[in-house]
């Protein structure tokens, strides 16, 4: 049960920061008449660190 808690809380992590990721994004694109550039470099960045989070947090429950 423990691994199935930790699964869905590190799943609902990364699609809540995927979620602000969009919103800011398209919100910056809107201020700035940047569309779609600051969407895509913030969604890339929250992909990016909550796979990494994820996986340093995979790698320090296996030690």
């Amino acid at each position: 049960m423990k691994e199935a808690y930790q699964a869905m809380r590190l799943m609902f992590t990364m699609v809540l920061a995927c979620g602000a990721a969009v919103w800011i994004g398209a919100w910056l694109d809107d201020v700035f008449h940047t569309s779609p550039w600051c969407l895509l470099i913030l969604l890339a960045y929250a992909i990016i660190s909550s796979l990494y989070l994820m996986i340093r947090k995979l790698g320090d429950d296996h030690e």
